[in-house]
């Protein structure tokens, strides 16, 4: 997924994951989501060079 600082990479992750939280957030394979996974916490384990 690209190194941290790598910032073409960085700004594709960032504008996906923009892109997926509009359109719903939803799993592609939903039988992986984690039972107690909550989109609102997930931001705060992103680690911060990642955001």
């Amino acid at each position: 997924m690209g190194r941290p600082g790598d910032e073409a990479v960085l700004n594709g992750i960032r504008s996906f994951r923009g892109w997926w939280v509009a359109n719903g957030a939803v799993w592609w394979k939903p039988y992986n989501k984690p039972r107690d996974w909550d989109l609102l916490s997930q931001p705060a384990r992103i680690p911060p060079h990642w955001r």
